[in-house]
């Protein structure tokens, strides 16, 4: 059995895209539950010495997919029941036109494995499928027919969206995948639509596009196990194939003051990440009034301002990281609010924290993270900053720092290197990757 990789684009806010990864022996991007070509071990048909005993009847709960199945995407894995005494099967699709479609099939194949993915199928279409056992090359009975349909959605009419490949080295790529999070689909390498985003399972996408998009699906990405998270409205949401959320995050911030952001119940953003030890982690967001003493600088710069200087409170944002178990349990976090307050603004000396950095903004705009479990580091890129930090989980402190003013061992660290960045992604060479916007706020 090999294994499909993935080659996965996360987009962040404000940017196109951000990076695109698919290397070789990298168990987060191996999608085992779809993508996965089963092939033949054995050519040779097995020799009996009496014949079989023959069974051919299956029972719903042992195919995929489910009779009457309404799926939203075109490569499908098909199983079903053991054949008793069969040593090869073949499956053949057709279109559910009329009682003679198995003469034109769709797709017909023959396989020693009772599970295949097969392709080929197109959106908006009905298509029936059935199977039988071979013994010697001879038929043991058909199952079948088992009907199913592939559902449509405006982001996946090629009317509306087309995507223009570039360049596809197949012997480099080995097939691989491409996530489009902002329109909630995924292509295959040719640029064909294979999946859609449903909001309900069984269910076509029916909002329009721009509500869609307004809806704001972020960081959609595979997972380990076989399932898709993204980040929907804000709301961190785990997702099988077919649409059902099978895990989401716990609403508003736990133990935060929400009172002062009362229209927002959820403020989670940017990134969302399942990890291998079965828990979730993700950018979340907590709102408190700026000390009177740190506002001067804000109240002295909007003094004629009638609007700004008659508010009593600045409110501030600052992202908190925060692990969460399968059951909603909150069982880790970090605070930017707490980072800030102690380490110096670029240009001052070592040892001089500035909190006016707290002035009426956001604590450096967390945009994304990264974990390395197996070492029990993160990595969170602050926006602001120009800056990734390196956070030991088992601390909390913060053992290394690059971008702007950054220094290790007294030499610059990644100083200039990136403006505004998104993304921070652990790289399996242990490098980081960031998507470089090289851009600041005000500069035209």
């Amino acid at each position: 059995m090999k294994p499909t990789l993935f080659a996965l684009i996360f987009w962040g806010c404000m940017c196109l895209a951000c990076v695109a990864i698919g290397m070789d022996n990298t168990p987060a991007e191996v999608f085992t539950g779809w993508h996965t070509s089963l092939v033949d071990d054995d050519d040779t048909a097995h020799q009996y010495t009496t014949p079989p005993n023959i069974n051919t009847k299956s029972t719903a709960h042992h195919l995929v997919p489910q009779p009457n199945a309404r799926l939203n995407y075109t490569q499908i894995m098909f199983e079903h029941t053991q054949v008793d005494g069969a040593d090869a099967y073949v499956i053949e699709v057709a279109e559910a036109n009329d009682a003679n479609s198995f003469l034109h099939c769709v797709v017909g194949h023959k396989d020693s494995s009772t599970a295949v993915m097969l392709q080929g199928f197109e959106f908006g279409k009905k298509y029936i499928w059935r199977f039988t056992g071979l013994y010697n090359n001879k038929e043991l009975g058909w199952n079948g027919p088992y009907r199913f349909e592939i559902l449509s959605s405006p982001f996946v009419d090629k009317k509306l969206f087309r995507v223009r490949v570039l360049q596809n080295d197949s012997q480099l790529s080995n097939g691989g995948l491409v996530i489009l999070d902002v329109s909630g689909t995924i292509i295959d390498p040719k640029g064909n639509f294979v999946w859609f985003f449903p909001e309900k399972a069984g269910t076509e996408n029916s909002r329009t596009v721009e509500s869609f998009v307004n809806l704001q699906n972020h960081d959609m990405q595979f997972t380990p196990t076989g399932t898709i998270t993204s980040l929907v409205g804000r709301m961190p949401q785990e997702r099988d194939l077919n649409g059902n959320v099978t895990w989401q995050a716990p609403p508003g911030n736990l133990g935060m003051n929400d009172s002062l952001n009362p229209g927002q119940p959820y403020n989670y953003h940017h990134c969302f990440k399942k990890l291998k030890n079965g828990h979730y982690m993700v950018i979340d967001m907590e709102y408190f009034i700026l000390a009177d003493s740190l506002t001067k600088n804000w109240r002295a710069a909007n003094a004629s301002n009638p609007n700004k200087a008659a508010i009593k409170n600045l409110v501030v944002a600052s992202e908190i990281i925060k692990e969460f178990d399968r059951s909603g349990n909150l069982v880790w976090s970090w605070n930017a609010r707490d980072y800030v307050a102690t380490v110096p603004k670029p240009g001052n000396l070592p040892g001089e924290p500035d909190p006016t950095w707290l002035d009426h903004s956001t604590i450096g705009h967390i945009n994304a993270f990264d974990v390395d479990e197996d070492s029990g580091f993160v990595f969170a890129g602050f926006r602001d900053f120009n800056r990734v930090i390196k956070i030991d989980k088992a601390t909390g402190k913060v053992v290394c720092a690059w971008g702007e003013g950054m220094r290790y061992n007294g030499e610059p660290n990644g100083d200039g290197f990136f403006i505004k960045q998104h993304g921070a992604q652990l790289l399996h060479d242990r490098n980081l990757a960031v998507f470089n916007n090289n851009y600041k706020f005000g500069a035209g």
